[in-house]
């Protein structure tokens, strides 16, 4: 069908938008559940429970935190960055 051409100028490179998102992949590793919530980002909520073993991918805005809640008040914050899916 129809492709999408982006042109640029030589001396300006193209760097991605300021609100991209990134892919984001968690697996809970413990046998309990967690809840994973977005961090104080106004611009993003995001709450999902976690089971044990469970794998999940979600997208993220670029530099967001997320909020793991393991039970019995331990909390870790990690930025999306840590959670982004790469390229092979």
């Amino acid at each position: 069908m129809f492709g999408l051409l982006l042109v640029s100028s030589p001396t300006r490179p193209l760097s991605p938008p300021q609100n991209s998102e990134i892919l984001c992949y968690y697996v809970n590793p413990s046998d309990r559940l967690q809840v994973l919530r977005s961090g104080s980002e106004r611009r993003w909520h995001f709450k999902r429970i976690v089971f044990p073993g469970e794998r999940l991918f979600f997208k993220a805005p670029s530099g967001a935190s997320v909020r793991i809640d393991r039970g019995q008040n331990q909390t870790e914050v990690l930025g999306c960055d840590r959670l982004e899916v790469g390229e092979r």
